[in-house]
């Protein structure tokens, strides 16, 4: 397995760097589907989360990986719990309908 450095000497294995590329791409389409089917604008996830657009935009286009304080703020602005945004089987439409976050 090779290992790489983070640039701050951190020892991060190879596999792991392409499980955080994967998560960032699982984020990157949750926050996508999510704002779609609440017909919402970036401009309006930021009011609702204090996230910025720009900040939004490079989520979504995988620019950056996003720090827990962002996806936090993500989560909380749009009603949802932080586990249900990294979902790998998320159904935007369901967690659109129950904003809170619960079980249906």
């Amino acid at each position: 397995m090779e290992i790489h450095t983070n640039g701050d000497d951190c020892l991060i294995p190879d596999n792991r760097k392409r499980d955080t590329a994967f998560m960032r791409r699982v984020l990157a389409a949750n926050l996508l589907s999510i704002r779609k089917v609440r017909n919402m604008s970036q401009e309006g996830m930021e009011e609702a989360t204090g996230v910025s657009t720009n900040e939004i935009g490079k989520i979504e286009r995988e620019e950056t990986s996003a720090g827990l304080d962002t996806i936090t703020a993500l989560a909380l602005g749009l009603g949802l719990e932080v586990k249900q945004l990294l979902d790998l089987d998320m159904d935007a439409a369901a967690v659109s309908l129950n904003r809170n976050g619960g079980s249906e």
